[in-house]
């Protein structure tokens, strides 16, 4: 049962094509899992089909519609029960196609003792994407951020601020938030991460770790 989800702000915008590219993977990777969201998608594109409709095609830019429902599309049809896709058994479609190819095709680099990182390649340098590979267990030392950041649980779990997230579900954190996720004890954790700016260490001997741990600007 998917627990937490994308803000309704940031499902608004994914519906309208109006959310940028590496959120936009979040939210319909997390769209293929989650019913419920996908569900309120389908009530967004239908009321600004409405509005639109409203307003007369003239005075919208011509197949702009038409590129949004075709984006939307894929993901939402999506059958959480239907993957692996590419013979992958953890990533859902809209990641899978995205980058191409499964875990194994991936360029896995260590950034800690029990951490794996495969950076994706994508069109905005204002943010960081990448697959994280965790080692059950494993603590994240204690961090804020600078801006905002975006995991998705693909498989296993992470503890935070006593929620547990499972796959499918979204935990958003910001500024505000300074949190130390751990990996759940059962398997290991593979997640999608999204960030628009580097996190910040707020422990003395981990503020060591920035340069390996997401402290680098993204890209």
């Amino acid at each position: 049962m998917i627990c937490y989800h994308p803000e309704h702000e940031m499902l608004l915008d994914y519906a309208s094509g109006s959310l940028e590219e590496e959120p936009s993977l979040v939210v319909a990777a997390h769209l293929a899992y989650c019913e419920l969201c996908r569900g309120e998608v389908r009530s967004l594109e239908d009321l600004g089909a409405h509005l639109l409709d409203e307003a007369g095609s003239s005075e919208m830019e011509t197949g702009a519609l038409d590129a949004v429902m075709e984006r939307l599309d894929s993901p939402i049809d999506e059958d959480p029960n239907a993957l692996p896709t590419l013979k992958d058994p953890v990533l859902p479609g809209p990641i899978a196609r995205y980058i191409g190819t499964g875990l194994d095709g991936l360029r896995w680099r260590r950034v800690g003792p029990r951490v794996e990182e495969a950076l994706l390649v994508t069109t905005n340098a204002k943010f960081k994407t990448s697959l994280l590979r965790i080692k059950p267990g494993t603590v994240i030392p204690s961090h804020t951020h600078r801006g905002r950041e975006y995991t998705l649980v693909l498989k296993g779990g992470i503890v935070d601020d006593e929620r547990h997230y499972r796959r499918g579900d979204l935990m958003l954190a910001d500024s505000e938030h300074e949190h130390r996720p751990v990996a759940a004890e059962d398997e290991e954790c593979i997640c999608l991460a999204v960030l628009d700016a580097p996190v910040r260490f707020t422990g003395f001997f981990t503020r060591l770790l920035n340069p390996f741990l997401g402290g680098s600007s993204p890209r």
